[in-house]
């Protein structure tokens, strides 16, 4: 019988937050539990994709360079590990910092349903739109000088939180998931210039989730 791979040492399991499908990588689905990390002595959060295998255990080591990144504007990332602590399945977690309360950007600024179940759009003020734009380039700027690229910057992938302070989140998750799936830095940089572009694009017309095409018939 193999033997279950269990929590490092330095993780504590403290309580289950929830599904956290809106705020990861897309198309991976995890949960979300509080942790506590001894290594730094704070509150962290912990992402588990159930029932995912690594095809390569190389694939884990991306992380590290991620781990190395402090910014204001980045979610910084703790930890990377794969367990089967989690009911026997093999899953892959990332341990980030942990942020209560904060709101993805589709969150803040896409306006609630009406009757026929189709969510409005909501204006976003002049200068909060610059805000954005400024610490979210200069989160750009940071991660792509380390060597790096975004990989995931839609509106459910970045949070918000107290004073008008926006953070990338999800960062390192595709790096390790699509590991087998080569790109070059140089395209993968590029389309995250592309994707600002088009989060910007939809949050001045207050629609973030919408695509391009649907934002620029709004523009026209």
């Amino acid at each position: 019988m193999q033997r279950r791979k269990p929590l490092p040492h330095s993780i504590i399991l403290d309580g289950f937050i929830g599904p956290h499908q809106a705020k990861t990588a897309r198309h991976i689905a995890c949960a979300g539990f509080r942790v506590r990390c001894l290594l730094c002595k704070c509150g962290d959060q912990s992402l588990q994709a159930t029932g995912y295998r690594l095809t390569n255990e190389n694939a884990i080591r991306r992380v590290q360079p991620w781990k190395e990144i402090d910014h204001p504007n980045i979610v910084s990332v703790v930890e990377a590990f794969t367990t089967q602590e989690f009911n026997g399945e093999s899953s892959l977690v990332f341990v980030t910092d942990y942020f209560p309360l904060s709101k993805t950007l589709t969150e803040q600024h896409s306006a609630p349903a009406h009757r026929y179940g189709k969510s409005g759009s909501a204006a976003i003020a002049e200068d909060v739109l610059w805000s954005y734009i400024v610490q979210l380039a200069a989160a750009i700027k940071q991660i792509h000088g380390a060597g790096l690229a975004v990989r995931c910057m839609d509106p459910g992938k970045i949070i918000l939180t107290d004073k008008n302070r926006v953070r990338l989140a999800a960062c390192s998750i595709l790096d390790v998931v699509h590991f087998d799936r080569q790109r070059s830095l140089a395209d993968l940089q590029l389309e995250d210039m592309r994707e600002f572009g088009k989060l910007i694009l939809g949050l001045g017309v207050g629609n973030p989730s919408a695509n391009v095409q649907a934002t620029a018939a709004i523009v026209e």
